[in-house]
């Protein structure tokens, strides 16, 4: 199997990033950058989504 092109934690356009697992992981669709740790996302200005 080839290797991901980025990481699995959304990024969303109100700067929230959502993890796997997360309640509305599935529901974003207009994803606007990819991270591979929640660290890059907060690094980047991101805050974790509340659910």
């Amino acid at each position: 199997m080839a290797p991901a092109a980025h990481g699995q934690i959304k990024g969303s356009v109100d700067h929230i990033y959502h993890v796997p697992g997360g309640r509305y992981y599935n529901r974003t669709k207009n994803v606007v950058q990819w991270f591979w740790t929640e660290q890059d996302a907060r690094n980047t200005g991101y805050r974790p989504s509340e659910y």
